[in-house]
């Protein structure tokens, strides 16, 4: 299996606001650690970044230190430092560019195999959204390929997505790239200005929770588990229960009801706060 490296991006929120009250649940800085913990426990690890504005160092991590993005153009600007770190750093091993919410139940560096450039995971039941930035494979067979594809996406973005440019922008390019710009050359395969790009299916390798509402019964049953919203207070305990120790000392069924219906009460009172951290999201047109 290829080794591979992982690539996120991390910017802490401003005190006192409601994402700032959801951070501290779990910081992304500390989400970095136990996603790369769990790659590494399915995958053979190269090296790991984390992009952003973080003082914590973490263990095993490359710190990227970036400037905070302008306010309203989150999006923009992380894919303009993507872009960047790639042109800088031809890639010498296949790259994950994923968000930190992520856990890894099986192992996806076999999928380097593959004969792609760029593969991303498709979001079912979304016609506006059908493709979700979450997760990207960059293959390494060449190596200006990651540079040339986030070029793609912040040139579309600057064209024609301005008003999405702080949070919504890298999905609705992606559903532009692919099925506006790319050809299809077999299933779930397109050819996109010379590069390859394959779809993966979501509920494999970009699972979320339907209602963000995770349950403890069993060990997901999947390549990658996206701890999205609500769900990010789940991510700790899965990782501990079902990855550092769950094949050792796995919680009793009472034990598992008991921390479930913990985490459920949590989940419950984080809804105000996340619907009020949604605010961050309104999007702002460049004059």
């Amino acid at each position: 299996m290829s080794s591979v490296s992982l690539l996120s991006t991390y910017f802490r929120p401003k005190p006192g606001t409601p994402a700032a009250a959801i951070d501290a649940i779990l910081r992304g800085d500390e989400q970095a650690r136990l996603m790369g913990l769990s790659f590494a426990a399915a995958n053979p690890l190269s090296k790991q970044y984390l992009m952003g504005d973080s003082a914590v160092p973490v263990e095993g991590i490359i710190p990227l230190p970036v400037a905070e993005p302008a306010a309203g153009f989150l999006t923009l600007d992380i894919l303009r430092r993507q872009r960047d770190f790639f042109a800088l750093n031809t890639p010498a091993t296949p790259f994950l560019v994923c968000d930190p919410d992520l856990l890894f139940f099986k192992p996806v560096s076999e999928l380097f195999a593959d004969d792609f450039d760029i593969a991303l995971t498709r979001r079912a039941g979304s016609r506006r959204m059908p493709f979700n930035s979450g997760i990207f494979f960059v293959n390494n067979r060449n190596p200006q390929a990651a540079e040339r594809f986030w070029s793609m996406q912040v040139a579309a973005i600057e064209d024609r997505f301005m008003g999405d440019a702080g949070w919504y922008g890298d999905q609705l390019v992606l559903r532009h790239l692919i099925e506006d710009e790319a050809t299809v050359i077999a299933p779930d395969r397109y050819r996109l200005q010379g590069l390859t790009i394959r779809v993966l299916d979501g509920d494999t390798y970009n699972f979320s929770p339907d209602r963000e509402h995770p349950y403890l019964f069993r060990r997901p049953d999947v390549h990658v588990y996206h701890f999205k919203g609500r769900c990010r207070s789940y991510m700790e305990p899965f990782y501990r229960h079902f990855i550092a120790d769950g094949a050792r000392s796995p919680l009793r069924p009472i034990g598992r009801l008991i921390e479930g219906v913990r985490l459920d009460m949590e989940r419950s009172r984080l809804k105000p706060l996340y619907l009020r951290a949604r605010e961050r999201s309104a999007p702002k047109t460049a004059t």
